[in-house]
């Protein structure tokens, strides 16, 4: 038993003999003996009394100082006694219940941080500063997340190539040799700015550098131009059945729409369109029968030819603008010979040249390839179900010519052919 223990059992031994005289008394030696009648004279002056003397060495308001004080800044005395202070009575202080109540309560509130800085301290007063509580311990350090997580994920960014978290854990474990859980590494990621996002697909040929820079060089000259002398024409394909994108569900149901057969198999339009930076300027509806009536399956040069002569030669003309450029895709119906002929015959001597855009860049520089041909296809898929009154070439023809001024333009300035405008802003 240790000493405390057996000096408190004695105590509560002599407290008891108290109330029974008749108790056999423990056994103690002298020394222990002296230690209890002190603690029991202790005990009985708090009780009967609302203050007591305490006789020790150093006090809670004795100064310190001296004791702690350069002994070399002090002169030495070779006649002083040192055996005086040894054998000189001890300070005497007397404390009151309601002081020691106070020093109580003062060391119980602020005891915790006088223990940590004790466990803080290393010599120095830095070590005393305080630091931010961080939990446990990184497993990665921000140097090691930086190279192995961001960087990682950057690389793979830069080469176009998928990126998940497994991945990451991987990297991790074949360059540090050490296991990090995965749910670590998303808080690390997370930490560095690391998302989730929609990937978007892009072909080699929109990666490569030399494609972007045909693309470039081709706006920029275009640039230098004002959108109303650019006729842009392109062709595209209208399915019979062409269901609207989006429409209202109930909760538990889902988005079907019955129809009578795949749009593979639907009867399809064959549309040609032109529009400058303003408005839509002409088009043409080639319907199945007119295909089986020529025998070709989709719009040819004989066709392009034909409606330039009859259609395009005549809106032009009504433009009254001259010097005009008329910008198509490189497909064989498209023959720059073969155009500025038909032009003529059509007697339209206002265009000035015809331009290729460079190959597969029409949903990047024409404005009909991809944004108006979706708007006028919405209004078709809007018009779901087609009615036998509805049949185009009527209703594709006044889809296209409602296209507005506003619609127009944002297609032109989007396409990068504003002035000012940026020639690579789209660049993936």
């Amino acid at each position: 038993m240790s000493d405390a223990a057996r000096i408190t059992k004695l105590v509560l031994d002599r407290v008891t003999e108290l109330e029974e005289p008749n108790r056999r008394r423990s056994r103690a030696n002298s020394l222990e003996e002296e230690i209890v009648r002190f603690l029991l004279e202790v005990i009985e002056n708090v009780q009967k009394c609302i203050s007591f003397e305490v006789e020790s060495e150093t006090t809670l308001d004795h100064d310190d100082g001296n004791v702690f004080s350069n002994p070399e800044d002090e002169s030495i005395d070779p006649n002083v006694d040192e055996t005086e202070d040894v054998e000189s009575p001890p300070t005497t202080m007397n404390f009151t219940l309601d002081y020691m109540k106070k020093v109580i309560d003062y060391y119980d509130s602020h005891g915790h941080k006088l223990m940590n800085w004790y466990r803080q301290w290393d010599g120095t007063v830095n070590s005393l500063n305080q630091e931010s509580k961080r939990g446990r311990a990184r497993i990665m350090t921000q140097q090691e997340v930086k190279d192995y997580i961001l960087e990682f994920v950057k690389s793979m960014n830069n080469k176009r190539v998928y990126v998940d978290y497994q991945m990451v854990q991987t990297h991790i474990k074949f360059v540090l040799k050490r296991e990090v859980p995965i749910r670590t590494i998303r808080r690390y990621g997370k930490e560095s700015g690391i998302k989730w996002k929609k990937t978007r697909g892009i072909t080699l040929r929109d990666a490569d550098k030399i494609f972007w820079y045909n693309i470039g060089q081709f706006r920029s000259s275009l640039q230098r131009i004002a959108n109303d002398r650019l006729i842009f024409i392109d062709e595209t394909a209208v399915y019979f059945i062409m269901i609207p994108r989006k429409t209202l569900v109930a909760s538990g149901q889902q988005p079907l729409i019955l129809v009578t057969q795949p749009s593979v198999y639907a009867k399809r339009y064959d549309f040609i369109g032109a529009i400058n930076g303003s408005q839509s300027n002409a088009c043409r509806t080639l319907t199945s029968e007119d295909r089986n009536y020529r025998r070709i399956k989709g719009v040819r040069q004989a066709v392009i030819n034909q409606w330039i002569t009859d259609t395009l030669a005549s809106a032009i003309n009504r433009l009254h603008i001259d010097n005009i450029y008329l910008i198509c895709d490189q497909t064989r119906a498209h023959n720059e010979v073969d155009m500025i002929e038909v032009l003529r015959a059509g007697k339209c001597e206002s265009v000035k040249e015809i331009l290729h855009m460079p190959t597969a860049s029409a949903k990047y520089v024409s404005p009909l390839d991809n944004l108006l041909w979706h708007s006028f296809k919405k209004v078709i898929r809007n018009r779901h179900p087609l009615s036998t009154t509805d049949i185009p070439p009527l209703l594709l023809s006044e889809s296209f010519y409602s296209l507005s001024k506003q619609e127009i333009e944002n297609a032109y300035r989007k396409c990068g052919l504003v002035y000012g405008t940026d020639e690579h802003y789209d660049r993936p």
